[in-house]
C-alpha cells in the first residue's frame, strides 16, 4: 500500500537557510536565514498591511514596468509557465 503525496496547505511560511561555500582562492562560508512563502499563484492572498510594499517603492518606471498582459487572464501562474516554455523548461502548467 502506497500513500499518495498530499500537497502542503497554502499559504505556508517556511523557515529556510541559504548557504554558500567558496574554497578558492580563500575558503569562505556564508549562511543566511530567511523565509519562503508558498502560495497558490492562481489565488494570491493579500499580505497584511504592514508587510505590503509602500506605494512609492512599487511605482513602475520605464526600466521596471512589466510587459503588457497576455494569455488566459494573464495570471501570475500563466506568465511563469509561459516564461518557462520560452526558456525550454516545463513548469507543469504549459
Amino acid at each position: 500500500m502506497t500513500a499518495e503525496a498530499v500537497p502542503p496547505p497554502v499559504p505556508t511560511l517556511y523557515e529556510t537557510e541559504i548557504a554558500h561555500i567558496r574554497v578558492t582562492p580563500i575558503r569562505h562560508t556564508l549562511r543566511h536565514r530567511t523565509y519562503m512563502w508558498l502560495v497558490d499563484l492562481d489565488d494570491l492572498p493579500v499580505p497584511p498591511r504592514l508587510l505590503r510594499p509602500s506605494p512609492v517603492s512599487t511605482r513602475p518606471t520605464t526600466s521596471t514596468a512589466p510587459p503588457p498582459p497576455c494569455g488566459p487572464a494573464s495570471t501570475p501562474a500563466w506568465r511563469i509557465a509561459a516564461c518557462g516554455t520560452a526558456c525550454g523548461t516545463r513548469t507543469g502548467r504549459s
